[in-house]
């Protein structure tokens, strides 16, 4: 052959590789047909092969792709052990899963968004846990994050285990609590950071989501707690050390009634020209420290 035409080919070849298109990757322990759950780490090592592109055979996990968790019917515990990951999107569709992001581990979801319990009501009772300590600093970030849509009672974990800034959950907007849902929890604590680029909407049209800050949790961003009508939903910062710096808060907003903010137990709240709105378009709305 050509010389000149293997050369080209191999040329294209470079070019061209870094656009091959991701694809969808389903966490699956078992060669039965479907998405099976079962324990197990995610890593890019080939010996995890954790993961199905079709439902029956099984795969390693190629960073870039598309991560979704889909079984119903079980339980799994996943472990992103001082690895670093990126996919395209991180979506928790089914239920039962627990996802520890722990030892200086890292996953980036990039462009797209990172969803907990999404898709169908029974994408529910999952947990998301960011462990942090001594020497590391264990991270999920994203452009955009949602918890319960329209999943019920998930969590989101930030834990830093007692040492500032070594578990950190990073996203752009974030609505805790999205369409009908409910119990939906954020927990931020022991020197763990939440940074937030724009908003966070607590029950964004659903209620009795919960927001927690403490003990050293850290966190600076605008909150909007009972957006599009949700009720019942509670923010609360508390424990010496915990620190909140807010531009905007607005409790019981768009008809939302029942909502609460509350500081307490030494906990700081800070404004950065900041607006505080209490009892915005609804009832029954608490500020109180």
């Amino acid at each position: 052959m050509n010389q000149r035409i293997l050369s080209v080919g191999f040329f294209l070849s470079i070019v061209f590789a870094p656009f091959l298109p991701a694809v969808n990757q389903y966490w699956d322990t078992a060669t039965t047909a479907g998405y099976q759950h079962g324990n197990g780490s995610w890593s890019t090592l080939a010996a995890d092969t954790n993961w199905t592109l079709n439902g029956t055979s099984r795969c390693g996990w190629t960073n870039g792709n598309s991560a979704y968790f889909n079984g119903i019917s079980g339980h799994s515990d996943v472990v992103v052990d001082g690895v670093s990951i990126t996919c395209l999107w991180f979506s928790v569709n089914g239920s039962g899963y627990d996802i520890v992001i722990t030892n200086g581990a890292s996953v980036r979801v990039t462009p797209s968004e990172f969803i907990l319990g999404y898709n169908t009501a029974s994408a529910s009772n999952n947990t998301i846990s960011i462990f942090g300590g001594a020497g590391v600093t264990s991270r999920l970030w994203c452009g955009a994050a949602s918890m319960g849509r329209p999943g019920n009672n998930n969590t989101l974990l930030v834990d830093g285990m007692g040492v500032s800034n070594s578990a950190v959950f990073q996203s752009g907007s974030m609505s805790i609590g999205f369409g009908g849902t409910t119990s939906s929890r954020l927990i931020i604590r022991r020197g763990g950071v939440f940074i937030n680029s724009i908003t966070v909407n607590l029950g964004n049209s659903s209620a009795s989501n919960e927001w927690t800050i403490e003990d050293g949790g850290l966190f600076s961003g605008s909150i909007y707690a009972g957006a599009g009508g949700g009720d019942a939903n509670t923010f609360r910062i508390s424990g010496t050390n915990t620190l909140v710096t807010v531009a905007t808060l607005v409790v019981g907003m768009g008809g939302g009634d029942g909502n609460r903010c509350i500081v307490e137990d030494g906990a700081t709240m800070s404004k950065n020209t900041a607006t505080f709105i209490i009892g915005y378009g609804g009832i029954g709305s608490l500020f109180a420290v």
